[in-house]
């Protein structure tokens, strides 16, 4: 966290149409469970470098981050490898100091540098053994004055072995990240090269290479020039990758299905946009107003709540929530300095006001590796620093189905009835300071207030004459006078809730709670 945000503690106030009546921007509801943030972990300091990025592997045991060189430019100086508890960093690939000034050195030199941008970040296989990044070959000689630059797909385990070394097509660069197969035996990344062809003139020649891992093989099964390839997904089976390319016309996205053998099918219509899926392939994000997700298969549209400023940027593992980002205004307690953070969310498709929640107040992730494999720890980055954050999973409690619209009736009539009994101790009480008299038909919920605020049994969850989760005064109180007056308590109404069901909660003077069908 920005220490500036860190020394406001408690005092800072969060400002968005979203937040409405939530028990806690970390906090959400998804069907009967709460899921909450419980902890976060700053895994790297100052000494550590600028981090740039964060992966984390699918069982949620390590993060694989990339630290910028000395000016903070691409391509980062190293790629390091992190416990998610915590611990010491160890370094993966890491680019040699002043590379420029090794070339004109007298000694031949040979390095391996990471090559990362938003096209091609690390990628974690999904048994979590295996980490595949791009990263570029450099080497010279000085008897022959030659230089060397090839990009190549390096793979290597947590502990920083090799596996596996792919070298691409030459003078290529990757144009979408690498995927992996599900049963983590394949790779496929898309690339781009300018080629000539016999008259001189340069095309743009796109290509989908698959990576083996148990052969070493690298096979290009897709190519096609003036175009360019966007990868979606492979196949369960292994068997056949799914793609997008372009150059068609209005309908400038075209899905595809590349096979090993080299065959190729058109799988869909030609698209206006590569559509942000989830990783079943089941749901995408919509294009509707605010932020909504589509079926993929019936076509039906599900608003999740309107916020014009959210992102969406991704999908957790289990396909079932979407990760967006938003910018909140910030501001201390006294409000006297204010600034604009990003903010790193999740929101399930359920239609209710806790249907979201902030795992990061200020925080950038990327689109791939930000969750493990349960959803319950995500990586990102803050300031230079890498952060790991603890999600869990808790029973949902009164106060977070009420928050979230979804209390039942059966729930909202046994809230109503401690309700009731609440209110019939607190006019006893009031009734014993004064002598007799009740609180009068006008400001009774007032007079009352100082009573019920000193039991312990105070909900909450909010103003107990109120119906649950709203600021409708739903208690109808009957004024009595004095209640020494009242000739058979047992039998005499004090108050009751009727909140549209077709039973009552009824108060009676003796302090008795009763629920009676509406007449």
């Amino acid at each position: 966290m920005r220490a500036w945000l860190v020394c406001l503690g408690l005092g800072v106030v969060l400002s968005s149409s979203v937040l409405a009546d939530s028990a806690s921007i970390h906090r959400m509801v998804v069907g009967d469970k709460a899921l909450e943030l419980q902890d976060t972990v700053k895994l790297t300091s100052a000494k550590d470098g600028e981090v740039e990025s964060a992966w984390i592997s699918p069982d949620g045991a390590y993060i694989v981050y990339s630290v910028a060189g000395e000016d903070g430019q691409s391509p980062p100086a190293k790629v390091c490898i992190i416990s998610s508890l915590g611990g010491r960093s160890d370094v993966l690939v890491a680019a040699p100091k002043n590379l420029e000034k090794l070339a004109d050195a007298a000694s031949p030199f040979d390095a391996w540098v990471p090559d990362l941008d938003e096209q091609s970040p690390v990628v974690w296989s999904p048994d979590s053994k295996s980490i595949a990044l791009a990263v570029a070959h450099f080497a010279f000689d000085p008897a022959h004055n030659m230089s060397v630059n090839d990009t190549c797909v390096m793979v290597m385990t947590t502990a920083g072995q090799r596996r596996a070394l792919f070298t691409l097509p030459a003078n290529c660069w990757m144009t979408s990240p690498i995927i992996w197969s599900a049963d983590s035996r394949r790779l496929a990344c898309a690339v781009e090269s300018m080629r000539s062809d016999s008259n001189k003139k340069m095309t743009k020649n796109a290509e989908l290479v698959v990576m083996d891992m148990q052969n070493g093989s690298v096979e290009s099964i897709f190519a096609q020039t003036d175009t360019q390839v966007s990868l979606d997904r492979w196949r369960p089976d292994g068997k056949s990758v799914l793609h997008y390319d372009t150059g068609h016309g209005d309908k400038a996205y075209r899905q595809m299905e590349s096979f090993l053998d080299g065959t190729t099918n058109s799988v869909g219509p030609d698209l206006a946009a590569i559509p942000n899926k989830s990783p079943d392939g089941r749901m995408q994000v919509a294009g509707s107003s605010g932020l909504s997700v589509e079926d993929t298969v019936t076509g039906d549209v599900k608003e999740v709540f309107k916020n014009y400023a959210a992102k969406a940027i991704g999908w957790t593992p289990d396909s079932k929530m979407i990760i967006y980002k938003d910018l909140q205004a910030v501001k201390d307690a006294p409000g006297n300095r204010k600034m604009d953070l990003d903010t790193v969310w999740i929101a399930v498709p359920e239609k209710q006001k806790m249907n979201h929640m902030c795992v990061a107040l200020d925080g950038c992730v990327g689109t791939n590796d930000v969750f493990s494999r349960d959803g319950l720890r995500m990586t990102y980055t803050s300031e230079g620093r890498v952060f790991v954050a603890s999600l869990g999973w808790t029973s949902a409690t009164t106060y977070d189905m009420i928050a979230a619209g979804l209390l039942t009736e059966d729930a909202e009539k046994a809230i109503l009835v401690k309700n009731a009994h609440l209110i019939g101790v607190g006019l006893q009480m009031y009734s014993d300071d004064y002598g007799g008299p009740l609180p009068s038909g006008e400001e009774f919920a007032q007079q009352l207030a100082p009573y019920l605020r000193q039991m312990k049994s105070y909900p909450t969850y909010g103003n107990p004459f109120n119906r649950p989760g709203t600021d409708q005064m739903a208690f109808q109180y009957y004024p009595l006078g004095d209640l020494n007056s009242v000739s058979s308590p047992a039998d005499t109404k004090m108050g009751m809730f009727d909140v549209g069901y077709g039973w009552q909660i009824v108060l009676y003077a003796d302090g008795h709670v009763k629920v009676v069908p509406k007449q």
